[in-house]
């Protein structure tokens, strides 16, 4: 997954209805104008078993970088997201997520969305940051990009956010999930690195 994703203010609501994120001044005003690109370091909603808060995107790693994907099939390997999978699995709302597909003379960019509803990338916490977790891409994203962020729907949802599900399972949900998404290219004037 590339280092952007779109939530919308309708998914503000939703999260504030339903799970109760606080929606301070900032966070109004920064989503008053309907669509918002999250990057990096942002802070962006996070919805977990006990319901919905703000995060910053990107676990920091022992070495000082910042670390903002997780690959779902090594999180049980990986010392930095193993105790971040056992207790401190989360999931992020969004409309979509972007990727730059290479192109003559430079990239372009591709938004990819699920036209039905919402969608809920699986995520890992560690101290108040979160790393989004990826999987090999599926069949609407591989023309693009090799991998996606996995998204989860109700029942996966659920599991995952869900404190007795053990980490081996967790995994599991991470690499079954794989929806089917539309995408469309997004006409920019700025060009976006590959960070795979």
């Amino acid at each position: 997954m590339c280092a952007r994703y779109e939530l919308t203010e309708r998914d503000i609501a939703y999260l504030r209805a339903l799970h109760g994120l606080y929606v301070g001044q900032i966070e109004a005003a920064r989503f008053a104008g309907g669509v918002v690109e999250i990057r990096p370091t942002e802070r962006a909603p996070a919805l977990a078993s006990g319901g919905a808060f703000w995060a910053a995107w990107g676990i920091e790693s022992p070495f000082g970088s910042i670390v903002i994907n997780a690959r779902a099939e090594s999180l049980l390997a990986r010392p930095l997201f193993r105790s971040a999978l056992e207790a401190g699995r989360i999931a992020l709302p969004a409309s979509a997520f972007f990727e730059w597909k290479a192109i003559v003379g430079g990239k372009e960019k591709v938004r990819f969305f699920a036209r039905a509803d919402r969608l809920f990338f699986a995520g890992v916490m560690r101290g108040g940051r979160f790393a989004i977790a990826t999987r090999a891409a599926n069949n609407s994203v591989r023309h693009v990009h090799d991998r996606m962020p996995v998204i989860l729907d109700g029942e996966s949802l659920a599991d995952w956010l869900d404190p007795s599900t053990d980490a081996k399972r967790a995994v599991g949900i991470a690499l079954e999930a794989s929806p089917a998404l539309e995408s469309q290219t997004v006409r920019t004037s700025g060009q976006q690195l590959g960070l795979f």
